[in-house]
């Protein structure tokens, strides 16, 4: 490494596709460091909400305990019902293995109605256990009584509200506060006691919506105050089953916490995105699971997001295609180019139209606050060696336990993984410098390993080493999943035999 107080060059890989550079490090006074909690605290109005809800269940405290251990683990290890792909190749498989048994289709003509429907259903079976092999039994979420809704709050009523406080954290460099907040797929409440603990009084209205009314009632019981039973923490939280259905009714602040998961199919799932996005005026957060699969689930809303601004709506722009004497065989060829990305298919479309002219897009303008310093795809999507990881992020949470027992994790405190995209409205303001972020670290000696996601250089492993205190000191208070506090640039490239390999950057050490 060379460099001085606040500027370092140090050698870098592309995690991707492995180009070696040379890297320049600096501090920029529009990065600032920035603190996040490690192990953000449930507001003890939250516990001994759930203390008194708790003590109306007809269960008793270590009955529930049980359960809600039960569910955890359950919940953990959720993944997202299997796509129509794999269940086509799924099936694929099971025939040929079937085939290699010696095993045809029976036909009915044959060997009559009876005997052709048990061998479908033999068949469906394996089928069945195929997928249950490859985690793909996927069930819905269901509250029959109060104390399912019991359970579930006392395994995931703590993590949960860690994940979405740890998100909020975000605005943090922005200083944004929202004066409006709508909850889909509310469940126990933890985005709300997340938003009340992180923005206070400032949040006028909460409007929270889960399609289960047992929960939604529990969440209710848990926000009661000690003032009385009627009264809510917060003067004006609305508990509904589904959306206002005015568009008009916007919201500086949408969270959807782990909901995604609850639609299989991927159509309704987008309608769902789209929905929320269309009733966002500032900020629109999705969180799920650290499972790939879960990980795909935010993509999926992300890109569909930022590329709906660069989708042309035909029906709408039909008078101004008509004004301008634009033809449709000219668009459609552009639209029909498949080499072409949507972004490009805009620009050439848009190219043939004066630069006043605004062609309306099937959703409005968006771009990645957070963790993306970038609206490009997902480098770690763009892999190709080894096993896909997706990008994902852990904090702490303090364990809550009913049946009196200790709990069996460290300290008491337990660690929950999870990924998750901030959108913004509006496109990426020009000329603002955007924080890297720290996707892996690892400490060395008198060393840290660090893979940035950048701005405009993809993912970049580097080292930063003691020789230069000030960065040392920067990347030493950092976290997996921080916001990287200076600015992480190409130098030049280099030649493959010019620096070391990969490996041999991972193991640095300073003499």
């Amino acid at each position: 490494m060379v460099g001085v107080s606040n500027i370092a060059t140090v050698t870098g890989i592309n995690v991707v596709t492995k180009a070696k550079s040379v890297l320049r490090l600096s501090q920029n006074p529009s990065l600032q460091r920035i603190k996040t909690p490690r192990q953000p605290k449930l507001p003890n109005a939250a516990i001994e909400g759930l203390k008194a809800a708790l003590t109306q269940c007809k269960r008793p405290p270590k009955q529930l305990q049980s359960e809600a251990d039960n569910l955890y683990e359950r919940y953990t290890q959720r993944h997202f019902p299997a796509s129509r792909e794999v269940i086509r190749a799924t099936r694929s498989f099971v025939t040929m293995k079937l085939r290699e048994a010696g095993m045809e289709e029976l036909d009915a003509s044959v060997y009559g109605k009876s005997i052709n429907k048990g061998s479908k259903e033999y068949f469906n079976a394996k089928v069945a256990k195929a997928l249950k092999q490859l985690n793909h039994t996927w069930k819905p979420l269901d509250f029959e009584s109060e104390e399912n809704a019991a359970a579930y709050a006392l395994a995931l009523l703590s993590s949960n509200f860690s994940e979405v406080y740890r998100v909020l954290c975000e605005f943090d460099t922005n200083k944004f506060v929202p004066e409006t907040v709508l909850d889909f797929g509310s469940g126990i409440g933890s985005s709300f006691w997340a938003c009340n603990e992180k923005f206070g009084p400032s949040v006028k209205e909460y409007t929270l919506v889960d399609s289960n009314q047992i929960i939604s009632q529990f969440a209710m019981d848990i926000m009661r105050s000690d003032k009385g039973g009627e009264v809510l923490v917060h003067p004006n939280v609305n508990f509904r089953r589904s959306f206002v259905p005015s568009l008009q009714t916007k919201y500086d602040l949408v969270i959807c916490h782990r909901s995604l998961i609850e639609f299989p199919n991927p159509d309704i799932r987008l309608e769902l995105i789209k929905a929320l996005w269309e009733r966002t005026n500032k900020y629109l957060i999705f969180i799920e699971s650290h499972m790939f699969d879960s990980f795909e689930a935010i993509i999926e809303a992300r890109d569909y997001i930022l590329e709906g601004a660069y989708t042309i709506d035909l029906k709408k722009a039909e008078p101004i295609i008509k004004e301008y004497g634009v033809t449709h065989y000219e668009i459609n060829e552009i639209l029909n180019n498949n080499k072409l990305s949507e972004f490009e298919k805009f620009c050439q479309i848009k190219s043939k139209f004066p630069d006043n002219v605004k062609l309306p897009t099937t959703l409005e303008p968006s771009h990645v606050f957070a963790p993306c310093p970038h609206d490009k795809s997902c480098p770690k999507l763009d892999m190709t060696v080894g096993k896909k990881n997706s990008c994902n992020f852990a904090v702490k949470y303090r364990d809550i336990r009913a049946d009196g027992k200790k709990t069996k994790l460290e300290n008491g405190t337990g660690n929950t993984s999870y990924s998750y995209v901030i959108l913004e409205k509006g496109p990426r303001p020009k000329g603002q410098e955007f924080y890297p972020r720290l996707v892996k670290y690892t400490k060395g000696n008198k060393h840290y390993n660090c893979h940035g996601c950048t701005a405009f250089h993809g993912i970049q492993h580097y080292v930063i080493s003691a020789k230069n205190k000030s960065l040392f000191q920067l990347t030493k208070g950092l976290n997996h999943g921080d916001k990287i506090p200076y600015k992480i640039e190409v130098e030049k490239t280099l030649s493959d035999d010019a620096i070391l390999t990969e490996e041999e950057i991972f193991n640095l050490q300073d003499n």
